[in-house]
């Protein structure tokens, strides 16, 4: 790749370039919204759908979201010569004429687009799987934000922290009902009697776009019932399978839960088919 190059409100400027202005109230407030996009072969995986979820969002909050915006990305990505890796959206609210946490009305958007390499886990964390622990941080469904890429993600870091000070490479959210949410930066689904089940976003799982389509396309084509349901930790510690699914991920299994073994510790059959079929669409990716 040539030197990073990325855009902001409009230009593409070097890395490391000031560009932005510090009274910018996604720096101020988190204020604003981010997507996170794999690149594959040049292309912007499922864009629409990230731009979709961003429009939701952006509607949420009151955000107006500029126009351009897939074009924008597209010629982000052009100017780094980037055929893998993957593009950070970033919409904040901008710089407000006056202070305080009600907006003036006034703003104008700030966006930030980085394309950028990205090396995805190892093949041998495929095979044998990935550990986590439960946080004992709470994800509270009842908040508007669990259904937004929102800017404000420092829950997420510090449960991903306390994992790592366990030893552990993710931690398991719980809502405030005690039941799964997901994990740190992805979606979980449990296998329970043949079923693939994933928390509704009701309880405070993110609408992720590889598990819109997990659920409605892979799934599916594997002949495999998948749902949305919620899922008691009891249920997940006890399922015969697990898996976590993110754009940049994919379907990575599940096989410990602070030190207890998922099913039989290792990745299962109807992961391990989810995986296969998502592989083979790897022609027409699906994130």
């Amino acid at each position: 790749m040539p030197e990073a190059l990325i855009w902001v409100n409009g230009q593409l400027v070097t890395a490391g370039t000031p560009a932005l202005d510090p009274r910018d109230r996604g720096f101020l407030l988190a204020d604003g919204l981010y997507e996170v996009v794999r690149v594959r072969r040049g292309r912007a995986v499922a864009l629409p759908l990230h731009l979709a979820r961003l429009a939701q969002g952006a509607a949420l909050l009151a955000l107006p979201l500029p126009p351009g915006l897939e074009a924008a990305v597209m010629e982000t990505i052009a100017a780094n010569q980037l055929e893998e890796g993957m593009v950070r959206l970033v919409v904040s609210r901008g710089v407000a004429s006056q202070r305080g946490l009600l907006p003036a009305g006034d703003e104008s958007p700030t966006v930030v687009i980085q394309a950028m390499s990205y090396r995805p886990p190892s093949p041998e964390l495929y095979q044998r799987g990935v550990a986590a622990i439960v946080s004992s941080l709470r994800r509270n469904e009842r908040s508007p934000l669990t259904q937004v890429k929102s800017l404000a993600a420092t829950e997420q870091v510090l449960a991903r922290m306390e994992a790592v000070r366990q030893g552990y490479p993710e931690a398991i959210l719980l809502n405030t009902r005690g039941r799964v949410a997901g994990a740190t930066a992805a979606n979980l689904f449990a296998v329970v009697d043949g079923t693939v089940l994933t928390p509704p976003a009701a309880e405070g799982a993110l609408p992720g776009i590889l598990r819109q389509r997990l659920l409605s396309e892979v799934a599916p084509a594997c002949g495999v019932p998948a749902t949305s349901a919620p899922l008691p930790l009891a249920r997940l510690i006890a399922a015969q399978e697990a898996f976590l699914t993110s754009v940049l991920i994919g379907i990575l299994p599940l096989t410990n839960l602070a030190g207890q073994p998922i099913g039989r510790g290792q990745p299962g059959p109807v992961t391990r088919q989810l995986a296969a079929t998502l592989a083979d669409n790897d022609c027409h990716p699906l994130g």
